[in-house]
């Protein structure tokens, strides 16, 4: 609800919807900052595993935030992440 809702909403509120790069830059910044997130909870974590979360934080912020942007709604970008969260769960039960 941060990143996608107050400061996703507020870049695209201030930047407007005029082209596709201020509407990339709305939805960059919130998902650059989701992945530097994920850093503390996994910084003991070996560099590889911690690279992967932030990739994969990286990824979920920008499809999360695409899918916020184009459809309005808060919830499209709830609904991502607990998804991604559910299929991580289960690689992990299934890996680990």
């Amino acid at each position: 609800m941060l990143f996608r809702g107050l400061l996703e909403g507020r870049l695209l509120s201030s930047l407007g919807a005029g082209s596709r790069a201020t509407l990339w830059i709305a939805i960059v910044i919130p998902a650059a900052l989701f992945s530097l997130v994920h850093v503390a909870p996994f910084s003991k974590a070996p560099r590889v595993y911690l690279a992967s979360v932030m990739t994969g934080a990286f990824v979920l912020g920008l499809l999360a935030g695409l899918f916020r942007a184009v459809s309005g709604s808060l919830a499209t970008a709830v609904v991502t992440h607990a998804c991604f969260n559910l299929v991580g769960m289960l690689v992990e039960e299934i890996l680990g």
